[in-house]
């Protein structure tokens, strides 16, 4: 039969099937696209922004209050200024903690999320005694206090944070 058609009509044929097989590719594309651009969405939302709110506690308690501390008992930072560069560092924490709290949804991070609520308590009941220190100007109780009590809850408060983002990475790694 192929030969009962003219050249004319066999290429003209030839073109629409080559046609039809771009047109096909281009719609599997734009669908591969399109799940891709979901998944990177996903990705984006579910893994790294909660991954920004771990790392904004860890900045705030080791670039905000342990420097500010160590700044005061130095000397090279007046305690009034201390007091408030602590105040403002934990209510970052807070704040990055309540947002990852509420867009977290990994069910398996569960006890890590526990034991760093039971960190940032101890830490934040730690700041308040260390605000009270700054308060009464008691350079010699900074000393003690900065090593004794508040350095470790900040510690608890870095571990915690550093086991929820690899859990965090490994979760992405899966997907």
């Amino acid at each position: 039969m192929r030969r009962d058609l003219s050249i004319g009509t066999r290429v003209v044929g030839g073109f629409g099937v080559v046609i039809a097989m771009i047109a096909m590719m281009a719609v599997l594309c734009l669908y591969f696209v399109q799940k891709l651009n979901a998944n990177a969405t996903a990705l984006h939302e579910q893994r790294l922004v909660p991954l920004q709110q771990l790392a904004r506690i860890t900045d705030a308690y080791s670039a905000g209050m342990v420097q500010a501390v160590e700044r005061a008992r130095d000397r090279k930072l007046p305690l009034a200024d201390a007091a408030l560069s602590i105040t403002e560092a934990r209510a970052s924490a807070d704040r990055s903690w309540q947002t990852y709290r509420a867009a977290s949804q990994d069910e398996s991070a569960h006890g890590l999320v526990s034991d760093l609520d039971r960190s940032l308590a101890t830490a934040n009941t730690a700041t308040e005694r260390l605000l009270g220190i700054l308060a009464s100007r008691d350079t010699a109780a900074l000393a003690r206090f900065a090593v004794n009590d508040l350095f470790p809850a900040v510690v608890g408060v870095t571990d915690g944070v550093r086991a929820l983002s690899d859990r965090q990475l490994e979760a992405a790694t899966r997907e």
